[in-house]
């Protein structure tokens, strides 16, 4: 190789690394505009959410306060009506099997 074609290939090198170098640095601008974007939008969602707080909760406790009282009106009664099927089912099983003392039943031990 002569020595012209040595420095046509270093000169086509330094373009190349010199397109590389910007397309680098534009990728990097880039990744810095979309960062400070992010933190931006951060930084602006946290200053909404701050002020809705307190209304969200509200609200949160109000179906939580609702859910609870139609949970108990639906769920009361049933388990009062078992509760008290149960004590007469005992109730019923103590007097008909009786106390012995023995746990065989029968009556009172001698």
């Amino acid at each position: 190789m002569t020595r012209g074609e040595w420095e046509a290939i270093h000169a086509v090198a330094n373009v190349a690394a010199s397109f590389l170098s910007f397309l680098l640095f534009l990728a990097l601008v880039a990744v810095i505009v979309g960062l400070f974007m992010l933190w931006r939008g951060l930084r602006l969602a946290r200053g909404h959410l701050a002020a809705a707080a307190p209304r969200a909760v509200a609200r949160v406790l109000a179906v939580q306060a609702g859910t609870t009282a139609v949970a108990d009106a639906v769920v009361a009664p049933q388990v009062r009506l078992l509760s008290r099927w149960a004590g007469a089912k005992a109730g019923a099983r103590a007097l008909w099997r009786g106390t012995g003392a023995d746990g065989q039943g029968g009556g009172h031990p001698a």
